[in-house]
């Protein structure tokens, strides 16, 4: 046959090529791009898989008060950090780790579903896990979730001060009394505030605080929550230009 193009020339001499076909794909994703489970919901971990008849998921609980070393130990993105000498340290030394194998349809044409519901991993109710979903065959998917329903955003002013805002995500509505605690590079607490009606906490500057006490992350927390957000950290930084 005449090969033609799309613009419509023809070749005038007949090509022959042999093609080699790559295999069907084996892959493992988490579901979404958040990093956010709310609390008051259903809790549960979504995966989407193609041509694999199971996968491992790895969930490490971060503890809360190695917060300050996931964040000074890691670089990347918040919801997909790696850690910066991960074979000294990693989160094995920062987490309890579980695993779980979930079985699936390995037919190598139609995505699988599958999900894994958290709740049997949370401690006192409360929850922050790296997720590592891996096949035998080296592919897989990671991500850091935390199961809250606290939502934190703030902004640095000119002086130098911090207005942070906490919500309810469950409720729709600011946080009040919430305990906002300034966390430091070697895990101290360093300032201790409470937001008001609006949701807001004024935090004072912090400029002062150096080496071992420059600040690394904001905590919000409440007597069934808890949620972070590391500070000056380029990622979670918002643009008002």
């Amino acid at each position: 046959p005449v090969i033609v193009s799309q613009s419509g020339f023809k070749l005038n001499d007949e090509q022959t090529a042999t093609l080699s076909v790559p295999k069907y794909p084996k892959e493992i994703s988490i579901m979404g791009d958040g990093a956010i489970i709310p609390l008051s919901g259903s809790k549960t971990l979504n995966f989407v898989s193609l041509g694999v008849d199971k996968f491992e998921v790895r969930l490490a609980r971060i503890f809360p008060s190695q917060i300050n070393h996931l964040i000074s130990q890691t670089y990347g993105n918040m919801k997909n950090p790696y850690f910066l000498e991960s074979y000294s340290f990693n989160e094995n030394n920062i987490s309890d780790i579980f695993t779980k194998e979930i079985k699936v349809n390995a037919d190598y044409k139609t995505l699988n579903y599958s999900s894994l519901d958290l709740t049997e991993y949370l401690k006192q109710g409360k929850g922050l896990f790296l997720v590592e979903a891996k096949s035998d065959y080296g592919n897989g998917d990671r991500r850091l979730i935390m199961l809250s329903d606290i939502g934190i955003i703030y902004k640095e002013l000119a002086d130098n001060t911090y207005n942070l805002y906490a919500v309810s995500m469950a409720e729709e509505k600011p946080l009040n009394g919430a305990k906002v605690e300034v966390l430091a590079l070697n895990g101290t607490i360093i300032k201790t505030l409470f937001t008001n009606e609006e949701g807001l906490a004024v935090i004072p500057n912090l400029s002062d605080f150096k080496r071992e006490k420059r600040p690394v992350a904001f905590l919000v927390k409440t007597d069934k929550d808890f949620a972070y957000i590391p500070v000056d950290k380029g990622e979670r930084q918002v643009s008002y230009s």
